[in-house]
């Protein structure tokens, strides 16, 4: 199969420490920036870089503390009916307790909802369930790494997105606009299914104090697969601070380049001297560290590069979820 006809597609998440945003953005701008070639519209793009080149802002990005996130999708093992069949199912599971819920606008919030996926055709889908599961993966690592390391960073959320509309209108065109409005009741409905992890050990108190409710709010029990017991958390709190952009930003140019060395490496497109630090800048999981988007069942790895080159993003090349503290305390 020729390089161009490989039908992965990866999006991909950095999350930068607030105490270390300003020295790796004054960095990259003085440093390494003025290395790397430019587009036509005067912007970084992770496609035109060299292996030397996306080493050298790995390096930057790992002595930042930055951790990486991505979401890997292989069309080539996710069929029409595959789509069809997952996208039912979501759909159903929001409004599967409606019937004797006593609040109205929440029923019909949740049917809103629900009938929006429903009506996304299979690209938008596929490209939407990716988009939201990096965003719930990124929530779900962040509460236990960043509570054992800086629990400070929990108490704020900022997130900014790339956008491919043009600067004046960032965030308006339809699929970014829908993917703005659906994200944050999605996230809140899946954190109801299935409740954030976190470590007993760790420092949860910033995140409580900005976005836990001081009690489980009774509209909510009935899509709490605990029954309400536990604490809840506000989605649209948490996604409150978000914003898109066109215009050309260091953070999405960063985020860019390992977005788009991760796709190639994948794609066998990429020599391992340029994506071998991007390992090293994930959260360490195993079977793999990123974040396969399957749909269900279609999770097989066909043969290829991308099989053997998975094998590397694993926890023994990651960064731990938890310190060498937190180990010891544990055992």
């Amino acid at each position: 199969m020729e390089q161009g006809d490989v039908p992965i597609s990866v999006v991909g998440a950095l999350w930068v420490p607030d105490a270390r945003w300003d020295s790796l953005e004054r960095t990259y701008l003085r440093l390494t920036r003025p290395r790397l070639p430019l587009s036509s519209s005067s912007e970084v793009k992770g496609s035109k870089l060299c292996e030397s080149q996306i080493a050298a802002v790995t390096k930057l990005l790992s002595l930042h503390e930055c951790v990486f996130t991505a979401c890997v999708v292989d069309r080539s093992t996710i069929g029409a009916r595959i789509v069809e069949a997952h996208r039912v199912e979501q759909g159903a599971r929001i409004t599967s307790n409606l019937t004797n819920n006593p609040y109205p606008a929440v029923s019909e919030g949740l049917r809103a909802l629900s009938n929006r996926i429903l009506s996304l055709n299979d690209q938008l889908y596929v490209q939407f369930v990716a988009q939201c599961e990096l965003m719930n993966v990124v929530l779900r690592n962040a509460m236990i790494y960043l509570a054992c390391r800086r629990p400070v960073e929990l108490s704020r959320f900022e997130w900014m997105v790339d956008s491919k509309g043009d600067s004046q209108a960032a965030g308006a065109i339809p699929v970014e606009r829908l993917w703005r409005e659906l994200v944050s009741p999605y996230i809140q409905f899946t954190s109801l299914r299935q409740a954030i992890p976190t470590y007993d050990g760790g420092d949860y108190s910033y995140f409580d104090k900005a976005f836990a409710k001081p009690q489980f709010p009774e509209y909510l029990k009935p899509f709490s697969s605990t029954g309400g017991r536990g604490q809840a958390f506000s989605g649209s709190a948490i996604l409150r601070d978000m914003s898109f952009s066109a215009a050309a930003h260091p953070g999405l140019e960063l985020v860019d380049i390992v977005t788009n060395a991760t796709r190639r490496c994948l794609r066998g497109a990429l020599g391992v001297d340029g994506w071998r630090g991007i390992p090293r800048i994930m959260i360490g999981k195993n079977p793999c560290s990123l974040n396969l988007v399957t749909l269900g069942d279609a999770g097989v790895v066909p043969p290829g590069p991308m099989r053997e080159i998975l094998k590397d993003f694993s926890l023994a090349n990651g960064l731990p979820i938890l310190t060498k503290d937190n180990l010891w305390r544990r055992k």
